[in-house]
């Protein structure tokens, strides 16, 4: 029997231009100072056209990342990473995209390719690069729509980024601490003992959890449940099942699929599990997912020679396909494929059927689990290959596994509607009881026990967010506090909320902006009173918030029977707090205050 669970995610309302333009954020700043090889004597025309080269290449690594190029004077390029819209991943992108640069432009010399399989630079004498990242709070003055021009930052962390540039000797980078404390989960530094001189970013490494991540998966035995079903299903009925695991940030949605792969490996019907990820710099090579996915089936390692990785994809395909002509034509296009790191989304509508045949055939010698984590990053053509594999792959036990964020839904509102045999599953925040288990299992490890209040006052904190409880619990034992006193807000929970905030419109945010001025619950009339608008508007985007979980109904209505909403938890609300400047904050509190006197 087909099961199926369509994802729907209703359009927010359009903006009406009263929107929140001026607020201080996080935000990363790369500086790049390139000094291309020859005589500084020559004409201007004539450094010109290298000059220029070097700027496209700087732009693309850093468009690549995720960043926004926001200036180019001379040799030193300026890019933000977090505008409009703040990443967790900011400090880290930035980052990369600097390593990326540098390893394309400078120390690797004319003619080789980068560590990501860039096209070589063109053969000229080398070019002496110099980056620097610097992180911190900035005023970001943007455009109504959120969109537009490069915003305007002020603040102290653009000159902070040109005294540490100072500091960087050719073909070096370096960071300050704001960058590498907020980077270090997925970048390896060397202190630097020059004063002032930051720390060098050694390696990148794949994004993981901390160490002291979640010691088991709590709370989600009826999610593991439909798992483990949905696997019997697919090993009984030998044909494709479409799963999408859905949650903000923070839910566990890698750690449940953790789970799938796990369950997969176990008892007499083993599946081969394959995992692709979407990723910001593969928004520049779109297919990289797809590849990855093919590489791991082959069993070809990052460090692999290009003879050695050809071997094994060929191992591969002839045993699928023989050694005739099916197995040579596509052992011919799969490695092309591999080969064309720079093909753009046109060569999936090309070659689609190579990857689906291949991945049918996998799935016809041995069950198959393919993963696709972090889908709402894919280039649209991806998601639609994904979409369609389990319906084109025809009649092998396959399982497709998608997790996203719930933006997914905005880009892809009917994404598993009308698939056969597909599942989509919502992860909710854990409830009182599972995260007091979490926390006290997190502390455990160092012997913490938590006072009964503070105990109460962090699960109100947490809001059922299991990633929060880690970080919380990272906080307490790096930083304990006296008695009962709470941490202050963990800095990557900061990012995360401050990341979904910045998923709604600028009129959204404002809405969320007066709210926290008037406390524990409000309505759309306060709400307009605050922000001296309008109140079905107001009413409008409160709807809106409440649908993408950073707010909730009250059970209680206003006095003059208006809906009421509430924070869906606390950490929101400072984070809001943080957007606007103390003379915003305190002109808001006196509306509300105002407000509330003359309402009954």
């Amino acid at each position: 029997m087909a099961r199926h669970v369509a994802a729907r995610r209703s359009t927010p309302p359009a903006p009406s231009g009263g929107g929140l333009t001026e607020q201080r954020k996080q935000l990363s700043m790369l500086l790049v100072r390139t000094h291309p090889g020859g005589s500084p004597q020559g004409a201007p025309e004539d450094a010109a056209q290298p000059a220029g080269c070097l700027t496209a290449t700087i732009r693309e690594e850093i468009e690549r990342h995720g960043g926004k190029v926001s200036g180019v004077i001379g040799p030193v390029t300026f890019a933000l990473f977090g505008v409009p819209r703040t990443g967790e991943d900011d400090a880290a992108r930035a980052v990369q995209a600097g390593l990326a640069i540098r390893d394309r432009l400078g120390c690797r010399g004319p003619g080789r390719p980068g560590p990501t399989g860039q096209a070589p630079a063109p053969a000229r004498a080398e070019t002496a690069v110099r980056v620097a990242v610097a992180t911190g709070e900035v005023l970001v003055t943007c455009a109504a729509d959120g969109t537009g021009a490069i915003p305007v930052v002020s603040g102290a962390v653009p000159e902070s980024c040109m005294e540490l540039l100072e500091t960087v000797p050719p073909g070096g980078i370096r960071v300050c601490a704001a960058t590498r404390r907020s980077s270090e989960r997925t970048v390896d530094y060397e202190p630097v003992e020059e004063p002032g001189g930051g720390s060098e970013p050694v390696v990148v490494r794949p994004d993981h959890a901390r160490a002291d991540g979640p010691p088991a998966l709590m709370g989600r035995e009826r999610e593991v449940e439909q798992l483990r079903g949905l696997l019997d299903d697919v090993r009984r009925r030998r044909r494709p099942h479409f799963l999408t695991v859905l949650g903000e940030p923070g839910l566990g949605k890698s750690r449940l699929v953790a789970e799938l792969v796990a369950m997969a490996g176990r008892g007499s019907g083993e599946f081969t599990v394959l995992t692709g990820r979407g990723s910001f710099p593969d928004r520049g090579a779109p297919l990289g997912p797809l590849r990855r996915i093919v590489a791991a089936a082959a069993g070809i390692e990052p460090s692999d020679s290009a003879a050695s990785a050809d071997d094994k994809l060929a191992h591969k395909v002839h045993r699928l396909f023989g050694t005739g002509e099916t197995g040579t034509g596509m052992l011919a296009r799969l490695r092309e494929l591999l080969r064309s790191e720079g093909q753009d989304a046109a060569a999936l509508t090309a070659d689609g059927e190579v990857w689906r045949r291949f991945l049918a055939e996998l799935a016809a010698e041995r069950p198959l689990v393919v993963v696709f984590e972090d889908a709402h990053l894919a280039d649209a053509s991806v998601l639609d290959f994904i979409q369609c594999l389990g319906d084109t792959a025809g009649t092998v036990p396959m399982l497709v596994a998608v997790t996203a964020r719930p933006e997914l839904l905005d880009a892809r509102p009917g994404w598993g509607g009308g698939l056969r045999d597909a599942l989509t599953l919502t992860l909710d925040p854990l409830s009182a009881e599972a995260t007091a288990g979490l926390l006290a299992a997190l502390l455990a490890r160092d012997g913490y026990t938590l006072p009964g209040e503070l105990r109460q006052e962090l699960i109100t904190r947490i809001g059922g967010n299991p990633l929060f409880a880690v970080e919380y619990a990272h906080e307490l034992r790096e930083r304990p506090l006296p008695g009962s006193a709470v941490p202050p807000l963990p800095e990557y929970v900061h990012r995360v909320i401050a990341s979904r905030v910045d998923t709604v419109p600028p009129d959204a945010k404002a809405v969320l902006v007066n709210a926290s001025a008037l406390g524990g619950v409000f309505c759309a009339e306060s709400v307009a009173a605050v922000g001296d608008g309008d109140r079905a508007e107001a009413a409008k985007w409160l709807d809106c918030l409440e649908r993408r979980d950073l707010l909730r109904r009250s059970r209680h209505g206003s006095p003059a029977g208006e809906t009421q909403y509430a924070f869906r938890y606390p950490a929101i609300r400072d984070v809001v707090d943080s957007l606007v400047s103390p003379s915003m904050r305190e002109e808001k509190l006196r509306r509300a205050v105002s407000w509330s006197d003359r309402t009954p």
